[in-house]
């Protein structure tokens, strides 16, 4: 029977860098989209991301899933992405949850968003492959 604790991770790779890794990636991901920098935002996400929210039509009910592609989430962030928003409003609360041999599952939350994001450990480097997310709801009950 095969041992499923066991990784082929290198000896020399520590859980605490690993950690480190995974932190490193959400803050790439969220402070890239507030700083509109590609370079960030392209380090964190794997070519084959998947961004979706679901939205509702406040009409109708009817729900649909907001797919995000890395290549278009590359070019919302060279037009400026989040960097619209204040300096003084931007925040970001990034917890790791867990952590399981080569994959990651992480809570970012911003002034705008709560995403959740799991990542894995692709050629080396942690990356985002998954991310559902919501728009947080302003006090006056609007979408910020």
């Amino acid at each position: 029977m095969a041992d499923d604790t066991m990784t082929d991770q290198p000896a020399e790779r520590r859980p605490v860098d690993d950690v480190e890794a995974i932190r490193q990636a959400a803050l790439n991901y969220v402070q890239g989209w507030y700083e509109g920098d590609v370079e960030r935002i392209r380090r964190s996400l794997h070519s084959e991301v998947a961004k979706r929210r679901i939205l509702r039509d406040p009409n109708t009910g009817e729900e649909k899933v907001r797919h995000v592609s890395q290549q278009l989430l590359i070019d919302l962030t060279q037009q400026g992405g989040g960097s619209e928003v204040p300096v003084d409003k931007r925040y970001y609360d990034v917890s790791i949850l867990d952590v399981s041999g080569e994959i990651a599952s992480v809570r970012a939350e911003s002034y705008e968003y709560v995403d959740y994001l799991h990542l894995a450990l692709s050629r080396g480097q942690w990356m985002i492959v998954n991310v559902l997310y919501v728009l947080k709801a302003a006090p006056d009950g609007e979408p910020t």
